[in-house]
């Protein structure tokens, strides 16, 4: 009997992890029918690390807030390893970014993510690792702690003034806030990670277009940032397309902002 559970238990867990593909709606019945099937096999396996994670990571798409409940009660369970409570604390975060759902799911999201962060801070070295200093103030800012956040992003950068997501995570508190204590610092350091051709490059010149807001590139800077987009490799055609609408907005020779219109035009194939 055992081996007949443990054979229907694969049979129905390799079926439904058709359901995990991304073109099935979190809201759809045909959604629902594979959490179903997940959950039969978890139900039949309960010692199976993998049937659990695929019915809570299928549970996490439609009642996100049952699945954070879940992976939150099992690591409660075992000493577990740090990287299993960060990659919970990510799930989290990402809840609490969604707008779109209940209050109640992001709160219990929150409450479940502050409650990793507390027990992670407390490893020896944790703190110690900018990533993880990082994905802390990303907490406070979506809790809406966002001062506490800029304080301690600005500590970090003191530390670590050449790490990328620090910087950036800067960038966009400062705008938030309309803070403009660290706005030339800003600005050349993003300016040097611009020059870089690979993915930093380009979500440096993002957060240079997000800058704007606060301190206005001048057109030469405009045309630089279009240069060094045509550099990378990793460019999109949304890139151009911001860094143009800037250059537009920033002059009124119609002759200039014809010629931006046509270069617009072209990136998209609207001619």
């Amino acid at each position: 009997m055992p081996h007949l559970k443990r054979w229907k238990s694969e049979k129905m867990l390799l079926e439904s992890k058709v359901y995990l593909d991304d073109s099935i709606d979190g809201s759809s019945d045909l959604l629902d029918f594979g959490i179903a099937k997940a959950k039969i096999a978890y139900l039949l396996n309960p010692t199976n690390e993998e049937a659990f994670e695929n019915y809570n990571l299928l549970l996490f798409r439609s009642k996100p807030s049952n699945a954070l409940k879940s992976w939150f009660a099992y690591l409660e369970t075992m000493d577990a390893a740090a990287d299993k409570r960060v990659l919970l604390l990510e799930r989290c975060l990402n809840t609490l970014r969604n707008d779109e759902l209940p209050i109640m799911d992001r709160r219990i999201a929150a409450e479940i993510a502050f409650s990793q962060m507390r027990t992670l801070a407390q490893a020896e070295g944790w703190m110690d690792d900018p990533e993880n200093v990082v994905l802390v103030c990303e907490l406070l800012a979506e809790s809406g702690r966002l001062s506490e956040a800029l304080s301690m992003i600005r500590t970090l950068v003191q530390k670590h003034p050449k790490h990328p997501p620090a910087i950036f995570l800067l960038v966009r508190l400062s705008v938030h806030l309309k803070d403009t204590s660290e706005l030339p610092w800003i600005g050349n350091s993003l300016a040097i990670l611009s020059a870089r051709k690979d993915e930093v490059g380009i979500e440096a010149i993002r957060h240079m277009s997000l800058l704007h807001l606060l301190l206005p590139l001048d057109p030469e800077s405009l045309n630089k940032c279009i240069n060094l987009l045509s550099m990378n490799e990793n460019a999109k055609p949304i890139d151009f397309l911001r860094i143009n609408a800037l250059r537009f907005a920033s002059t009124r020779n119609e002759t200039e902002q014809n010629l931006i219109i046509k270069t617009c035009s072209q990136l998209f194939d609207l001619e």
